[in-house]
């Protein structure tokens, strides 16, 4: 859904990927959409717990590092207290993640605990955090929060006017 949004989304986040970082991607296709484009960044690290952004990275020949866990079939994401003290041990310049809701009242909100566990844990751990989220998001709730609106900066192709008017949120909107 909304793969022409998500697309510029990705787009633009790349552009914010300086050589020699070493980032961050969150399991889900929004954040699948950036690898195209850090293809030609040199000395990049890739950090995730997705196996298909793991086997997107190899296709593009982007240095990948992929935490073990257990397989969530359904989001072929890699879950659990393995990948949660992993990634504890870890230092991120950039974070890219997906989100199911961004709420004005309870943030950036997901339907499964041990991913909501995973993608704090990597928000705490990253010097730049982004939430990557088309406007079909907004306005949306799902089960578990994850983080706060002011945790991470949000780049989506369009945000509601109640996010502009918010003090000490960040934002994108992608430049068509």
């Amino acid at each position: 859904m909304n793969l022409l949004e998500k697309n510029e989304i990705g787009r633009q986040a790349a552009e914010l990927v300086q050589s020699g970082e070493i980032i961050f991607l969150d399991a889900g296709t929004s954040t699948a959409t950036i690898i195209p484009y850090l293809a030609e960044i040199e000395g990049l690290l890739v950090v995730t717990n997705g196996l298909t952004i793991a086997g997107l990275l190899s296709d593009f020949d982007i240095n990948a590092y992929l935490v073990g866990g257990q397989l969530k079939n359904k989001t072929r994401a890699l879950i659990g207290s393995e990948v949660t003290d992993r990634i504890r041990t870890f230092q991120f310049d950039r974070c890219f993640m997906g989100t199911n809701g961004v709420s004005q009242e309870l943030g950036f909100t997901t339907p499964d605990i041990q991913e909501a566990q995973i993608k704090s844990e990597v928000i705490k751990r990253s010097r730049n955090a982004y939430v990557l989220a088309d406007s079909s998001k907004f306005n949306k709730t799902s089960f578990v929060r994850f983080a706060e609106l002011q945790d991470a900066t949000i780049i989506a192709d369009h945000c509601p006017e109640w996010l502009k008017a918010e003090e000490n949120i960040y934002y994108m909107e992608v430049q068509k």
